[in-house]
């Protein structure tokens, strides 16, 4: 189902949860009562039509009072339509060969399993499975005098994230007198061809699969419990599937929930009207678990360099809606910080592993990495990673999807190699580009290396990234990449994918050599199969046709004259102009039934090539 609106994520939501019948209400005191402070964040659109940095500031501490009837339609100066929400995937499609001219990237990620919280307290195991990096130069090709790839990607550094300890919290409940009261699009056939088989045991393929829907918080009644702290509540016993635990005003330390198997889903979120702060979250061996509202970050110097938001592999059905993750209480100041300031705040933001997971419609400032979902069944849908020194996002799990957030900000303050999309197959010992990642859906996304002023740090971004295949049943459409390195979309080892009607654009509005659209072979030299590449409106395009393989590339469009295409590539503004090459040149065959922003295709005689249908 599309819904005819586009949202402008003020920061964060309201409290939001499950549709589960409520079974009891529990009210928890802070550590620490009082204001929550921190610096004010910039006001971010998450679908607008240009993307040039706002100046109006909002403090994060008001931000989560937003509420859904606060979520806004935009327009553009185009006239461009409202924005799209979608609540499944769309469908999929084919697979290919590569073209060979350009460099072979390496991966290597850290997944590291630590959690920074507070310094004291009780350490929790880590996981790390550290990766090594190897870089990306072997020059563009034979007779290109300087190598285009040489030296690009320097290495991720492996297992950088450190375990920091989870801090018991001790209480009993309190009798407290007060007043108040409680306050998709299912799976369609592919457009175009060749056509996929849905996944199979459920997950995105098999129905619906959008984050929790929304309630209001609840206000302390009289004669309820007053809990003083998250922590005892939990050891209590008393929390069961469907119960509401409701964080009053401040601090509230790290979050844990462990052992916890609840029937339905149990939502922790702010009481009405209060601003709740927790130094990290961490959920382990649990499931029916929702996290909202939340405001999340250290506030201890030895917070360590590990994930502020996470769950285990041994968790399932646990979401994380509408949270303000950041590296450090002033993340709003990103702007301003120097090369040792990143590195000292380098944080991940959430690191999400067990199945059925979701991360949605939450916030991400001044972090090293921004979101990352490691199991099967993820969504990761209306999210804002905004300032960022690592990757944006990362999927590595079967049956995901990735729609309708945006990235931006990169900053190269290290070695790491810098991707606003990343993603690799992993084999039964978890190695990189040993094994399958199958039925991933990429959607809707922007992907800004910067906006507004350059920052004099700001990374040279690779934009959808995907070096370590077999990627099976991809499909990649209507998003935008705005960067100035070589990767706008990469894809080493395709099977049966699609890579349909995207805007791959150098922000600076250079034509010619990057960044480039890409399907190459897997690094073992095995062909990428099966690989259709149309209808993208693109700086650079290096696929080429090939029967043998049954790589098809078709109605894709190389731009020369960004000016001349673009409403304002300064404003990161992609929506067409009036005479551009992109108007009416896509086939309808391949095309996906909208835009990004919603609009049906075709409005013209034939869709248009890139994200946007505008004539």
């Amino acid at each position: 189902m599309k819904f005819a609106r586009s949202l402008a994520l003020l920061g964060l939501s309201t409290a939001l949860a499950g549709s589960q019948a409520i079974a009891a209400d529990y009210f928890v005191k802070a550590i620490t009562p009082g204001a929550v402070t921190g610096t004010p964040l910039a006001i971010i659109a998450l679908q607008a039509s240009g993307d040039a940095e706002a100046s109006a500031k909002v403090p994060a501490w008001k931000l989560k009072a937003e509420t859904s009837e606060q979520i806004k339609t935009e327009s553009s100066s185009t006239g461009e339509r409202a924005g799209k929400w979608l609540s499944a995937r769309k469908g999929k499609g084919s697979d290919g060969t590569a073209a060979g001219d350009a460099p072979s990237d390496g991966i290597g990620e850290s997944t590291g399993e630590a959690v920074a919280g507070e310094s004291t307290g009780e350490a929790v195991a880590g996981e790390t499975t550290g990766e090594a990096v190897a870089g990306e130069g072997t020059g563009e090709g034979a007779g290109e005098g300087t190598g285009e790839g040489a030296g690009e990607g320097t290495g991720e550094g492996g297992a950088e994230i450190a375990a920091s300890g989870e801090l018991p919290l001790n209480g009993t409940a309190e009798s407290v007198t007060s007043e108040g009261t409680t306050g998709g699009d299912p799976t369609g056939t592919p457009e175009g061809q060749p056509t996929v088989s849905p996944p199979a045991g459920g997950g995105t393929g098999a129905g619906p699969l959008s984050p929790p829907s929304s309630i209001p918080g609840a206000a302390v009644p009289a004669g309820a419990q007053l809990w003083a702290n998250f922590d005892s509540l939990m050891k209590s016993g008393k929390v069961t599937g469907g119960d509401r635990i409701f964080l009053l005003d401040g601090y509230h330390g790290q979050l844990l929930v462990r052992d916890k198997k609840f029937a339905s889903t149990v939502t922790i979120a702010p009481a009405a009207g209060a601003a709740a702060h927790a130094d990290s979250i961490l959920v382990m061996n649990s499931s029916n678990v929702h996290f909202q509202g939340l405001m999340v970050w250290p506030r201890s110097s030895n917070a360590g360099s590990g994930a502020l938001v996470r769950s285990y592999s041994n968790t399932s059905n646990v979401s994380f809606t509408d949270l303000d993750v950041r590296g450090i209480d002033t993340a709003g100041n990103y702007a301003s910080w120097s090369a040792s300031d990143w590195n000292n705040y380098q944080r991940v933001g959430f690191q999400v592993d067990g199945s059925n997971a979701t991360v949605a419609r939450s916030r991400v400032t001044g972090i090293f990495n921004g979101i990352v979902m490691s199991g099967q069944n993820a969504l990761m849908e209306a999210n804002i990673v905004d300032g960022f020194s690592g990757d944006g996002m990362r999927t590595l799990g079967d049956n995901s999807i990735v729609r309708r957030n945006k990235v931006q900000n990169c900053h190269q303050v290290n070695a790491s190699h810098t991707d606003g999309f990343q993603s690799w197959s992993r084999g039964a010992g978890g190695k990189p580009g040993t094994g399958t990642i199958r039925n991933v859906t990429i959607e809707d996304n922007k992907i800004f290396e910067y906006v507004g002023t350059r920052s004099p740090i700001a990374c040279k971004l690779q934009g959808i990234s995907m070096f370590d295949g077999v990627y099976e049943n991809f499909l990649i459409r209507n998003n935008v990449v705005s960067s100035t390195a070589y990767h706008g979309i990469s894809m080493g080892g395709g099977l049966n994918s699609q890579i349909v009607n995207n805007t791959v654009i150098h922000a600076g509005g250079l034509a010619g050599k990057f960044p480039w659209i890409r399907v190459s072979p897997k690094k073992d030299g095995t062909p990428s199969r099966n690989v259709t590449v149309a209808n993208n409106l693109v700086t650079s395009n290096k696929v080429t046709s090939d029967p043998t393989n049954k790589i098809v590339e078709t109605n894709n469009i190389t731009v020369t004259n960004a000016g001349a295409e673009f409403t304002s590539l300064s404003n990161r503004d992609f929506n067409l102009r009036t005479g551009a090459k992109a108007i009416d040149a896509g086939t309808p065959t391949l095309a996906p039934k909208d835009d990004i922003a919603g609009t049906a295709r075709p409005k013209g005689k034939a869709p248009d090539a890139g994200a946007y249908e505008n004539f």
